[in-house]
């Protein structure tokens, strides 16, 4: 069909018109992107990188000295401006803009970088670091963590690039960020199948039982650091076996009926960020305290199989309130036992199950019951409300044997109300006696001796002593070695 001149000239108008258009818009992207850079350089130890841009690596892949400041530059046609924070020395930084040069004095292990303004909404800005000893994280973006939280893996290089908005990331964005391992584990006990696994410290095996365990597994999950988690067992022979990996069985041998003790280690990275602890109940004991990295918790000598254990994953950083005095009992087997009657105030002191002492005691409404083992001496010892103890023994967390409390670390400053006390409950928690007492068992229990403390109307077998009552005046212990001729 022939056109009219008119209906020609209209098309060619909208043709034209189109191709400016679109001419116009590809004249904008290219000038955007030639007028919009972001440029980033770090400094490790005291020099300064050069500075890098298109995701080119600012720092060193190969050294294990870490990023301690980071720069950012922006030039752009768009309004707006580059934010950096950084996580160092326990806690995030507030985000700086392009330019300033300190954003932090600390060892950087992660960090976030966001747009602002106009030009934010044309460029999406992603980020990946390197973390020393490790490797490159996955790409973050716009405003997300890269790097690691109190691992003790610290950057030493990073690379930052600017995508048109929505466009493709530069590599991969799994794993940003480094995720806290965790650690599981079950046991066998003896004629039975490995149970649930367990986490977080809670029990794995005979929790009240004697039965022992025969083997254990352990498995290491959502770690993204190099290293294992390995552990063995010991037969009461003495002998442990191969350090097993996680996964892996050790022990459920037919002819080890019985363990006794137990190491448990961590390797490579995770061995750096972090700490195991674990601890064991073993027969007739009970439960003994925590100890870590690779040390021996258990018996050796005593026939006395682990019955049940718990593990923990404790960073570096931390400071756990675990008691890691008493994990392992050597073949020297306690000569003594003292039993504690805290109704009655009244202690009795067995030698191979045979009573041969009792002392007259103040115990308190704090005293714990149950059954516990030497742990610490003290020949003098402050103690709560600033007054002072001779002859101290600790018994269990801040529960020691200890004689009459003093006013200063001095034997002429006893408190003379207190002595007079004797015999009744008047202690915060401590085990009172008369210095010589304390004495005797200052010296001749040695640590690890086994204490149970509990309640009955009988004082014991060998009856309550009676303490000397002291006339006012007095301020010392008539039972003081110093003053005793």
């Amino acid at each position: 069909m022939k056109l009219k001149r008119g209906q020609v000239l209209r098309r060619l108008i909208v043709v034209v018109f189109c191709a400016c258009l679109l001419l116009l818009q590809q004249t904008g992207v290219s000038k955007a992107t030639e007028n919009t850079t972001l440029s980033y350089r770090v400094r490790i130890s005291s020099e300064w990188s050069k500075y890098k841009s298109a995701g080119k690596t600012a720092g060193s892949t190969k050294s294990e000295k870490s990023i301690t400041n980071i720069e950012l530059q922006l030039n752009s046609v768009y309004e707006g401006n580059v934010q950096l924070k950084t996580y160092a020395d326990g806690g995030w930084c507030s985000y700086a803009n392009a330019g300033d040069t300190e954003f932090t004095s600390g060892k950087i292990e992660a960090i976030k970088v966001r747009l602002t303004g106009d030009v934010a909404n044309y460029y999406d800005v992603y980020y990946q670091v390197h973390l020393t000893g490790g490797k490159w994280t996955g790409w973050a973006m716009n405003g997300k963590a890269a790097g690691s939280i109190d691992l003790a893996q610290r950057i030493n290089a990073i690379r930052i690039t600017l995508v048109n908005k929505g466009g493709k990331a530069p590599g991969s964005t799994k794993n940003p960020t480094v995720s806290a391992p965790e650690i599981t584990y079950t046991s066998a006990l003896k004629g039975k199948t490995f149970s649930d696994y367990k986490a977080l410290g809670k029990i794995s095996g005979a929790k009240k039982s004697n039965t022992p365990i025969t083997a254990i597994k352990m498995k290491l999950k959502k770690s993204q650091l190099t290293g294992t988690i390995e552990y063995r067992l010991r037969t009461e022979k003495g002998k442990f076996g191969d350090w097993i990996s996680s996964g892996n069985t050790a022990g459920k041998n037919k002819d080890v009926l019985k363990f006794s003790g137990l190491q448990i280690r961590l390797t490579e990275q995770l061995a750096k960020a972090y700490d195991v602890y674990y601890r064991v109940r073993i027969q007739n004991y009970g439960w003994l305290d925590w100890t870590k990295n690779g040390k021996t918790a258990g018996s050796k000598g005593l026939d006395l199989a682990i019955t049940a254990y718990q593990v923990k994953l404790v960073k570096k950083v931390s400071e756990p309130d675990y008691e890691t005095e008493l994990s392992y009992i050597k073949s020297e087997e306690q000569e003594y036992v003292i039993r504690i009657n805290k109704q009655a105030n009244c202690i009795t002191v067995y030698l191979n199950k045979i009573p041969i002492k009792a002392f007259i005691t103040s115990t308190g409404e704090a005293t714990p019951t149950g059954t516990f083992y030497t742990k610490v001496k003290y020949r003098w010892h402050q103690l709560i409300h600033e007054v002072w103890g001779q002859y101290c023994t600790r018994i269990v967390g801040h529960i020691l044997f200890h004689s009459v409390p003093y006013r200063e670390c001095d034997n002429r400053t006893l408190m003379r109300g207190s002595y007079n006390k004797l015999g009744t409950t008047a202690s915060a928690g401590c085990v009172r006696l008369t210095c010589g007492d304390a004495k005797w068992i200052y010296d001749n229990c040695k640590l690890k001796t086994k204490v149970i403390i509990y309640k009955s109307e009988n004082p014991g077998p060998l009856g309550k002593p009676k303490a000397q009552k002291l006339p006012p005046g007095q301020n010392w212990d008539p039972t003081d070695p110093a003053f005793c001729k």
